[in-house]
């Protein structure tokens, strides 16, 4: 520990140091706040004060007789707010093979994701946003704030703290790279210290009040202490008026704190925003607007001039309608000043103008000039190009601020927590840049067993999202749709679809719902159903019913005529012919019209090659294949259950995703994600089959390469369910396919009495 005199006299040297840069930073605070008219005297020399001038150049009072404020301080320091807000986007890198032990890939791999999901999950138990809200707020206005990391002992893990510049006094190297300690000095009540410190404040406080250079007549609400906090590389310690009331020693061998700067000034100890060098302009601004007000009210209230006053009555009624006797020989006349309101318009107007380009914020930030229906995206990102380079470089900052932070949490973690359990939740993102900005961030659970298990890694990159709202990300989904580029999953995800399986199920339920309306519209133009049986027929499909299919004499159901133009689905006869017998024989080479798919000889009737029992009939034309996704899974080692593969790429031999795959065990969720090449990120889904599957599904794994499907039969055709020698309850596909956009191989998999429930069942 320190001797508490040593630290006193430091805080003093270095009191004397900064005392012009706190008392400018009080300052602007201030102006902040709106006293623009009140602080000028008391205003550091570093700081133009054109009120100071005004007032005092040769002793006499020249100020407006109307004082008006303009929040244009407020309201430059919220832009700026608003655009640095957001944190940023966590990317770890891989550790080398051999870092702490780690020989494979894989291991390096999990080990750069835990800490990732370490990080996230830290700054969400922290509430990072908070602070990046604080610094946003300081670094325009001052130029500076101050982050730390501290120990939280109660939770098992650090925490961030973010101090003003304005009580900060930091110590740096000879480069001014390092900061090797800081002390902050503040006052804060005594009730508030107490809480804080405990009871024996209070008697530091007494003891304080009676000094000689004490305020005695403070009341016991208003009554503040001195608190001071040093910081170095070896200890932590504080005092309270003068006397140590806690104290550390943490032994880093670094200093816990970290300065972000807004313009990082060579050879300065604190940063410069962008209000300060402005100060002036909007002192400007403030006088010409008060003055402007001034004028249009002298205009159109003159000023009344009697002549003569001693003839003036002493009372003077100024009424509306009054009535100003003047004795003999007097009289009145009015007064009016000249007008200079539209050169006080004008004056203004430049300053503003000038404000916008010393502040950086053009007038496309405030909304103005982006309006135009024929505004194009290139004019108003060249107006607005200005701010985002600024933003860029202030996020640089901030980021190389915060990598450091991050470094020293980890650090502290593995060191202070080495045997501490601790849970974390948090989101994280798997993309970065524009990817990430239009993303879904992933949620997670981490559960560390004790932080050693971070191994001290560290290293990572912290990159800011770009600033879209989401109109623009709609648009960049669709546009990225439109290329090819990202899944419909990948859309749902972004706008906030969470189920995307069921957003996809009541799609195809709407799809198919019209498809079985335009059937019955159909028939009813060929003349195969009355308005009434297509009314009763409507009325069943919209409860959820299957309509009747219109039955003809002799008990064969008729087809409808497909309007002109339009292709004869297969299997679908004029009107009036007979359907053919199915128990006669064919003719030599000619194909069976509705061959079973699971008879090798009806195969061989089709002129198609024979398949084995429970193969799919329909050739692999999605994203993956059957056989492919057999091969892959095949290569993944250490699976602990059985895993399957299951739904369409069984049932079709090829899907465009997801795949569904059953595991037995959940354990095996991660290592099939880690074992499975990129394309399938993100394109699996998972279902948990203790006991097995209950549907057909293909097992896979190291030793499983045959594609043999179990867990039931391949679902028949529809033709096949259809009952022979009597009318069908339900119309067929065939009378469905009639329409243009029906797509056969999306009805194979369908029972002919309709779909009820999800698509697995």
């Amino acid at each position: 520990m320190r001797p508490e005199q040593d630290i006193l006299d430091d805080i003093a040297m270095l009191e004397a140091r900064y005392s012009d840069v706190h008392l400018t930073m009080r300052h602007l605070r201030r102006f902040w706040q709106g006293h623009m008219w009140s602080d000028e005297e008391q205003m550091t020399r570093s700081m133009v004060s054109v009120f100071r001038d005004l007032r005092h150049g040769d002793g006499s009072d020249r100020e407006p007789d109307v004082k008006m404020t303009l929040p244009l301080i407020e309201a430059t320091v919220s832009k700026f707010m608003a655009l640095l807000v957001n944190p940023p986007q966590i990317s770890m890198s891989r550790p080398p093979i051999g870092y702490a032990g780690l020989r494979k890939e894989e291991t390096c791999a999990e080990l750069a994701d835990q800490n990732e999901k370490f990080l996230y999950g830290l700054h969400a138990r922290g509430n990072v946003r908070r602070h990046f809200s604080r610094q946003s707020w300081y670094l325009p206005l001052m130029g500076s704030c101050f982050s730390a990391v501290h120990p939280d002992f109660k939770d098992k893990t650090v925490r961030f703290v973010t101090a003003s510049p304005e009580f900060a006094y930091p110590v740096w190297d000879a480069y001014r790279e390092n900061l090797q300690a800081v002390g902050f000095k503040y006052e804060v009540p005594v009730d508030v210290a107490v809480r804080q410190w405990g009871p024996e404040v209070r008697q530091l406080a007494a003891r304080a009040n009676r000094s000689p250079w004490s305020i005695a007549r403070r009341t016991p609400s208003a009554q503040t202490i001195t608190v001071i906090e040093w910081y170095d590389d070896q200890v932590k310690q504080t005092l309270v008026a003068g006397h140590q009331v806690q104290g550390v020693d943490h032994n880093l061998g670094y200093c816990p704190w970290e300065q972000t700067r807004f313009y990082d000034v060579p050879d300065e100890d604190f940063g410069k925003g962008v209000i300060e060098g402005n100060v002036p302009l909007f002192q400007k601004l403030n006088m010409l607007d008060s003055l402007e007000l001034q004028a249009i009210i002298e205009n159109v209230f003159a000023r009344l001039v009697i002549i003569d006053p001693a003839m003036a009555p002493e009372d003077i009624d100024n009424s509306a309608g009054g009535v100003i006797p003047v004795g003999k020989g007097g009289d009145v006349k009015w007064i009016a000043p000249p007008s200079t309101t539209t050169d006080l318009s004008n004056s203004m107007a430049r300053g503003i103008d000038f404000s916008q380009k010393g502040t950086h914020l053009p007038p496309a930030i405030y909304g103005e000039g982006v309006a135009s229906s024929i505004t194009t995206g290139k004019a108003q990102h060249e107006a607005t190009l200005p701010t985002g380079n600024i933003i860029e470089y202030v996020q640089g900052n901030i980021a190389d601020t915060w990598e450091s932070l991050n470094e020293k949490a980890i650090d502290m973690t593995t060191t202070i927590f080495a045997n501490r359990k601790v849970v974390f939740f948090g989101k994280q993102f798997k993309n970065q840049g524009w990817a990430g900005a239009i993303e879904k961030p992933e949620p997670f659970r981490l559960e560390l067993q004790k932080g050693s298990d971070l191994k001290g890694w560290s290293e990572h990159e912290l990159t800011f999202q770009p600033l879209l709202s989401m109109h623009e990300k709609v648009v960049m989904n669709l546009q990225l749709a439109g290329a090819g580029l990202v899944s419909k999953r990948y859309q749902r995800d972004a706008i906030g679809i969470a189920d995307n399986d069921a957003m996809q199920e009541e799609i195809f339920a709407e799809q198919r719902f019209e498809i079985q309306v335009s059937a019955l519209v159909a028939q009813a133009q060929a003349g195969a159903l009355t308005f009434d049986q297509l009314e009763s027929a409507f009325v069943a499909l919209e409860k959820g019913g299957t309509p009747s299919s219109p039955v003809a004499p002799g008990g064969v159901p008729t087809a409808p005529t497909p309007p002109p133009g339009m292709m004869t689905p297969p299997g679908a006869l004029p009107p009036g012919n007979q359907p053919p017998d199915p128990n006669a024989p064919l003719a030599p080479g000619t194909p069976n019209p509705t061959p079973d798919i699971a008879n090798a000889g009806d195969m061989a009737n089709a002129g198609l090659p024979p398949v084995a029992a429970g193969q799919p009939s329909v050739p692999a034309t999605g994203e993956f294949s059957l056989q492919g996704a057999i091969g892959d899974f095949s290569r993944i080692k250490k699976l602990k259950g059985q895993v399957w593969l299951l739904g369409e790429i069984v049932q079709r031999g090829s899907t465009d995703g997801p795949v569904e795959v059953g595991t037995e065990l959940p354990i095996d969720k991660a290592t099939i994600n880690q074992g499975l090449p990129d394309e399938y990120h993100g394109k699996l889904k998972f279902v948990k089959m203790p006991d097995g599957p209950n549907e057909p599904a293909v097992e896979v794994g190291p030793d499983h390469t045959d594609g043999t499907v179990t867990g039931g039969g391949v679902i028949p055709h529809p033709d096949e369910m259809a009952a022979t020698g009597a009318a069908p309850v339900n119309p067929t596909f065939q009378d469905q396919a009639a329409l243009p956009s029906f797509q056969p191989p999306l009805a194979t998999n369908f029972p002919a009495g309709g779909f009820q429930g999800t698509v697995r069942s």
